[in-house]
C-alpha cells in the first residue's frame, strides 16, 4: 500500500492547471451535449423537410399542365349558357297515333312491338305530360338503335324507366316514357 500514491500529490505544481483542464473540458463536454447535438438534431429535421418541400414540388410541376387545362375547360361557357331549344309538344288530337308511331319505329328496328299503351288518366296529374308504357321483343343490338330513333322523337320528354327480361332468344323491353302535350 505504500506503493500506492495519491494522484493530487503525482500532479505537484500542476494542480491547478489541472483542474482547469478538467473544467474547460467539461464546458467542451457541456457545449457538445447541449447546443451542438440539438442543433445537429434540428438541422437534419430541417433537411428532412426540404427533401419533402422539394418534392412536393416536383410533382406540383409535373401536374401543373394538367391543372392549367382542367382550369381552363371549367373556365369555358358550358350548357348552363345555352338557351333550350323550344320543345315540340304533341297535339291532343293525336294522341291515338302514338301507339302506331311506337309501332312504326320499333319494326323499323327489327323489334317485335308489344305495346305502347298512352294513359289518359296521367294527363291530369300531370300537366302538359302523357305516359306511355312500351313494350317490345328483340335483339339488344335493334333495342340501341330503337332507342336512338326514339330519342329523336321531338316532343318525347322523358324516359322513366327501362326494364329488361330475358325471353328464350330475345330480350322483353319495358320502357316507360313521358311525352310532352299540348
Amino acid at each position: 500500500m505504500t506503493e500506492k500514491m495519491d494522484f493530487v500529490e503525482k500532479l505537484g505544481p500542476f494542480r491547478k492547471s489541472a483542474f482547469y483542464a478538467l473544467v474547460f473540458t467539461g464546458v467542451v463536454i457541456a457545449i457538445v451535449l447541449f447546443i451542438l447535438l440539438p442543433y445537429n438534431h434540428s438541422l437534419k429535421k430541417t433537411d428532412l423537410e426540404i427533401l419533402s418541400l422539394k418534392d412536393k414540388l416536383a410533382r406540383q410541376e409535373l401536374q401543373y399542365p394538367l391543372y392549367q387545362r382542367l382550369l381552363k375547360e371549367i373556365q369555358k361557357p358550358g350548357r348552363d349558357h345555352i338557351e333550350p331549344e323550344a320543345q315540340e309538344k304533341l297535339k291532343k288530337e293525336d294522341i291515338s297515333q302514338v301507339s302506331s308511331m311506337i309501332r312504326n319505329l320499333a319494326e323499323t328496328n327489327h323489334l317485335n312491338h308489344g305495346k305502347s299503351d298512352p294513359d289518359i288518366n296521367s294527363m291530369t296529374g300531370n300537366k302538359g305530360l302523357i305516359f306511355v308504357k312500351v313494350e317490345v321483343e328483340g335483339l339488344f343490338e335493334d333495342f340501341r338503335n330503337f332507342m336512338v330513333g326514339l330519342n329523336e322523337i321531338p316532343y318525347l320528354q322523358d324516359i322513366e324507366e327501362i326494364k329488361i327480361h330475358s325471353v328464350e332468344t330475345n330480350r322483353r323491353y319495358e320502357l316507360k316514357i313521358w311525352l310532352a302535350v299540348e
